[in-house]
């Protein structure tokens, strides 16, 4: 790989994400992947009973294990 297609992996994936507050609503942790989450419109009835990020993480409901 030459040092411009580092320097794009770098731009593109270098600066993690961080959950932000929308709407007025504070971001969550979920439960399964311990990962934060921001507020979506579908979420807007529910916030409060809202535990994981995903579908898929709903499904596992429990802490992933790696391998």
């Amino acid at each position: 790989m030459n040092d411009n297609s580092q320097q794009l992996l770098n731009y593109i994936g270098g600066m993690p994400r961080t959950a932000q507050t929308k709407n007025g609503f504070a971001p969550k942790v979920c439960e399964s992947c311990g990962l934060p989450f921001e507020w979506r419109k579908k979420w807007a009835r529910e916030w409060e009973n809202v535990k994981y990020c995903s579908e898929k993480c709903r499904r596992t409901k429990g802490p992933h294990q790696d391998g």
